[in-house]
């Protein structure tokens, strides 16, 4: 939880905890330096402070996280009222769609352990 609250708090003052600017424009700035007292995590191949774009990139972090988790939990709700509701084949056609949903990220590492282990026995 500690870590949450850092980062959003991180992602909400970033204009103010930004030493730079994350977008350099004219592209002088040292590119590719190491971490120095002036720019502590280095700057990037354009020029620009890599802590500036860090503390930047939690705001779009925090956004795609909290989109996501809205999306989520309506999409569960969605599938989830008509469950609860109608329940018998209604119930039983889309957790067979959800049980799919829940192979398919496996699915690749099952096809590599079956031919591994087809070939070792």
């Amino acid at each position: 939880m500690g870590i949450l609250v850092i980062t959003v708090l991180v992602a909400v003052l970033a204009l103010v905890l930004a030493p730079y600017d994350p977008y350099p424009i004219d592209d002088r700035g040292p590119r590719s330096a190491p971490p120095s007292w002036e720019h502590p995590l280095g700057t990037g191949s354009r020029g620009g402070d890599i802590l500036s774009e860090v503390v930047y990139g939690a705001r779009v972090a925090r956004l795609f996280g909290i989109t996501a988790a809205a999306a989520v939990a309506l999409l569960g709700a969605m599938m989830g009222i008509p469950c609860g509701f109608l329940g018998g084949a209604v119930d039983s056609t889309i957790m067979r769609f959800c049980d799919v949903l829940f192979v398919v990220p496996r699915l690749p590492l099952m096809i590599l352990l079956a031919t591994y282990l087809r070939m070792t026995f």
